[in-house]
């Protein structure tokens, strides 16, 4: 019973502290990934950032 409760609650957190990362700091993650960076690809992480961010929210 308590397992579950854990494993939900570390989605959440993890699934939040990757869209604070992606939200605010893009150009770090993708930089380090030596993946190109423009606009586009920008802003298509940062929406994906929020996406993550609201899962975890929405999952704790």
């Amino acid at each position: 019973m308590y397992g579950r409760k854990i494993i939900i609650t570390l989605s959440s957190v993890t699934l939040g502290v990757f869209g604070i990362i992606l939200s605010f700091a893009p150009n770090v993650l993708l930089n380090y990934r030596n993946i190109t960076v423009d606009n586009d690809t920008l802003i298509l992480v940062q929406i994906l950032g929020a996406l993550y961010f609201s899962f975890g929210v929405l999952n704790g």
